[in-house]
């Protein structure tokens, strides 16, 4: 079993099905899906685990971004705790082993059966009761944890159960960049005239050149209320992405709406924002304040950001909706790909079967290739496309 946020499951499958080295047979549990078929390879989100009735036992359990089971009092933690003791082989992913204190990782740690764990949070964690305003003329108590002895804690993890690489360590082992396909799960796209007659407005569109790509209003209409649509899952994801890191990104959108979504929806992150309605003469002090750590968040409209400003601040960009002129993405790309980045650059690119933006992806992919055969460059919808647009 794969458990891991709802916005990776398409990910880990499209990598299963890529480097198997024999059939495998697996299953994707959606919120949809009330009987569960039994699978080699069963994956599923958090926030399912507790409420699914999974079939057959499970030798191995992976979790990915494992850092959301830091504490004991959630139930998707509880109900990740029971698989993960009932396996012969736990395997737990995270490049944030420790948000807060060494606290965050007892709860699979106490699972592990290792050594490590006996006297954990004697050995390790202090606990401190504290006093806090709760802004209503009172107060309340809380738990406040740090920790203690961890240079041997580190080397015991070492010991007994951690792999742990830096970026910085590994960098020459990445490629420059990397984009990425995330699939949007819950989301079923419906067309009045079916999806192979939108394909074929879309590919027309294309074909029409960049200055008709409006021409078309029924199909700017779809695209418009597909992206509004996806929105509020683009939220969630990059808000996951925040939670796990502290690491900046940027995200990158067309339409007015979509934009003034992900600034709503991203609003206690401060993000900072550059779109067509942004004086020109404002937008150096934005990015200075971006680049100067003011906020974790940037948001650029791909017309209004793409070109001509620096944003190496950042090594990963979100990309809530893409255009029918591909170098759009590539120029956006390259704000953050360019001199002054130390970092590998990890684009990704939001997506749900069958969508609009898969279908411009598709047809865009040509057209980057024509181009990248005649004047070289254009990488980033190559052959790897590991999300499954095919119809």
């Amino acid at each position: 079993m794969i458990v891991c946020t709802a916005t990776l499951k398409g990910n880990w499958a499209a990598e299963l099905a890529k480097w198997s080295t024999h059939d495998t047979t697996y299953h994707i549990v959606n919120a949809d899906k009330k009987v569960i078929p039994e699978a080699q390879v069963t994956i599923i989100n958090y926030d399912l685990l507790h409420r699914r009735e999974l079939p057959g036992h499970f030798d191995t359990v992976i979790c990915d971004e494992a850092h959301y089971l830091r504490t004991t009092e959630t139930k998707r933690t509880e109900a990740a705790l029971k698989y993960l003791a009932a396996a012969k082989l736990r395997i737990v992913i995270t490049g944030t082993p420790i948000v807060s204190s060494p606290y965050d990782l007892w709860p699979v740690l106490s699972v592990s059966g290792l050594p490590l764990a006996d006297n954990y949070l004697d050995n390790y964690v202090i606990e401190e009761l504290r006093e806090r305003d709760n802004g209503r003329g009172g107060t309340f108590v809380y738990v406040k944890r740090f920790g203690k002895n961890q240079e041997q804690l580190q080397t015991l993890l070492r010991e007994q159960c951690m792999v742990r690489r830096l970026k910085k360590d590994v960098l020459p082992q990445l490629p420059e960049k990397t984009m990425q396909y995330i699939a949007i799960p819950g989301i079923k796209a419906k067309y009045e005239e079916g999806v192979d007659a939108i394909e074929a407005r879309v590919k027309n569109v294309l074909d029409a050149g960049p200055d008709h790509k409006e021409d078309d209003t029924h199909l700017s209409t779809l695209r418009r209320e597909q992206a509004i649509a996806k929105a509020p899952y683009v939220v969630d994801h990059i808000t996951e992405l925040l939670e796990g890191s502290e690491a900046p990104l940027v995200a990158w959108g067309h339409h007015h709406e979509v934009i003034a979504l992900l600034k709503a929806g991203l609003a206690k992150y401060k993000p900072l924002c550059i779109d067509g309605g942004v004086d020109a003469r404002l937008r150096p002090a934005i990015v200075a304040a971006f680049q100067a750590g003011q906020s974790r968040v940037f948001i650029g409209s791909l017309y209004a950001a793409s070109e001509g400003i620096t944003l190496t601040a950042a090594s990963t960009a979100v990309f809530a909706e893409i255009d029918y002129d591909f170098t759009k993405i590539d120029q956006a790309e390259a704000r953050l790909h360019r001199i002054g980045q130390k970092n590998a650059v990890v684009s990704q690119v939001m997506l749900m079967e069958n969508s609009i933006d898969a279908m411009i992806l598709r047809a865009m992919r040509g057209k980057a290739n024509e181009s990248t055969m005649a004047v070289g460059g254009y990488t980033w919808c190559g052959a790897d496309c590991r999300f499954p647009i095919k119809k």
